[in-house]
């Protein structure tokens, strides 16, 4: 049997109404759609990016950031090591600094406004971003006779996180890590998939730095050193405004109208029962995409490790030199980058 009042969000307040004595009645339909505005504005919890998470590592001797979302004008407070920093919400984004820490943990860091967030077995040591191409790309289980290597691999004071592959043209605030999520204690079960220059490296600096080490990985095989810039040093530069910034729109244009060409080409060929004999062509890659989507993100490590880049070849060497400079240059401006290793 239907209900003479079905109380459905549409229809409460008439049904209620016609229950209500009709002295009150007035009172009620001015109170009726101010709660209904009460319930249409919930709150946003406080969030935090990707690259915070269990296991993570925060860098030694800074004031490492924290930072995040939540609902406007909501104060939020990190605790970390009993001390506690706290920042108001301003634009629908917070932003604190905890205090410059020394080595050690594992430790606790907890974030609360409107709900809690707790970070466990956090460890203070150095951080350091692992990018380039495929010499960086490179997985462990891939390398040259690495199943000892993988089976000694457990070390609590190793962590690893991996950036996934995102081509941007704005830098983005946020970046979903993994798989495996999160940041990982190196395990044979986590660092075979993981790059193996960075491993190697971060294994032998964690032996004789005796701190926790966390790397981050972020690289692209095949992918140029201006995708890794930011865009502003780029611009600053006259020879890479000339030669990198101000040809794109050009190249770009070129590529679109022969991949056209290309797709008219293979449908009128597979409609014959043939197959194009030249593949698909290459999309040209944009300046800072990559340093947009993959490095703008990670936040504030230390340092910065890199490879040579293969695809770079065609460079002249000390231009090269010059470009790898600006690419150090491009970190500074996101990660306080006191000291590199090239």
């Amino acid at each position: 049997m239907t209900p003479a009042f079905p109380l459905t969000a549409a229809t409460a307040c008439v049904a209620l109404s016609a229950m209500i004595p009709k002295r009150f009645l007035t009172h009620w339909l001015w109170v009726c759609p101010l709660l209904v505005g009460v319930t249409l504005a919930p709150r946003a919890e406080v969030r935090l990016p990707g690259l915070f998470s269990d296991n993570m590592v925060l860098q030694q001797g800074l004031r490492a950031p924290v930072w995040g979302w939540a609902t406007e004008g909501e104060r939020v407070t990190v605790t970390f090591r009993g001390k506690k920093v706290s920042a108001t919400t301003k634009g629908g984004k917070w932003l604190v600094k905890l205090p410059a820490q020394q080595t050690g943990g594992p430790d606790t860091l907890t974030v609360e406004g409107n709900n809690k967030i707790e970070l466990k077995n956090v460890r203070v040591g150095e951080v350091w971003i692992c990018s380039g191409q495929s010499n960086m790309e490179w997985p462990l289980s891939r390398s040259f006779e690495p199943e000892e290597d993988i089976a000694k691999s457990a070390n609590p004071n190793l962590r690893l996180f991996t950036v996934p592959k995102l081509k941007a043209n704005e830098p983005v605030d946020d970046v979903k890590s993994g798989p495996p999520m999160g940041w990982q204690e190196c395990n044979p079960d986590s660092v075979k998939n993981f790059s193996a220059v960075a491993y190697y490296f971060g294994r032998d600096l964690q032996k004789a730095r005796g701190v926790a080490v966390g790397l981050i990985h972020t690289s692209w095989g095949g992918s140029p050193a201006e995708v890794w810039i930011g865009e502003a040093v780029l611009a600053a530069n006259p020879e890479y405004k000339r030669d990198l910034l101000d040809p794109y729109a050009d190249q770009f244009k070129s590529y679109q109208a022969e991949l056209e060409k290309w797709e008219k080409e293979t449908e009128a060929l597979k409609k014959e029962g043939k197959q194009p004999e030249r593949g698909r062509p290459w999309a040209v890659w944009k300046p800072a995409e990559l340093y947009n989507g993959m490095i703008a993100p990670p936040g504030n490590p230390k340092m910065v490790v890199t490879p040579s880049s293969t695809s770079d070849w065609q460079i002249a060497l000390a231009p090269f030199k010059r470009m790898m400079s600006s690419l150090m240059l491009s970190a500074p401006l996101r990660f306080y980058l006191p000291r590199v290793a090239v």
